[in-house]
């Protein structure tokens, strides 16, 4: 399994790299879930003040008992992950996770996806 470049590290050459959340992660968040509550929501506020109560309500319920965060890690896995850093200004790197796929079209536009 590849791991990230360490904090400092200048820009790199991608490396092979394969998500794995540990364990204890998991086990944290679904403690976390557990204890959550929620406040009361004010009428008629759909998005304006952010996530609905529902829907809040709602993901939560998914993420504690409708959701297997090792079969969508063992999905992503089974695409060309990398990892890689890039150079910036200040000379510190950036950290940058990618999955790279060329496409079966010949000559298409390639997309770049970028999280945080």
């Amino acid at each position: 399994m590849g791991q990230p470049p360490k904090p400092g590290a200048s820009a790199s050459d991608p490396e092979p790299y394969t998500i794995h959340v540990p364990q204890s992660r998991l086990d944290t968040l679904k403690q976390k879930l557990a204890l959550s509550s929620f406040p009361d929501e004010l009428e008629d506020s759909k998005w304006d003040l952010g996530v609905p109560l529902k829907e809040m309500k709602r993901l939560k319920e998914k993420w504690e008992s409708g959701f297997e965060w090792r079969t969508v890690e063992e999905r992503l896995n089974g695409y060309p992950n990398f990892w890689t850093r890039i150079g910036t200004e200040r000379g510190e790197g950036l950290g940058v996770h990618f999955l790279h796929q060329r496409s079966r079209k010949e000559g298409a536009v390639p997309l770049l996806f970028v999280h945080g």
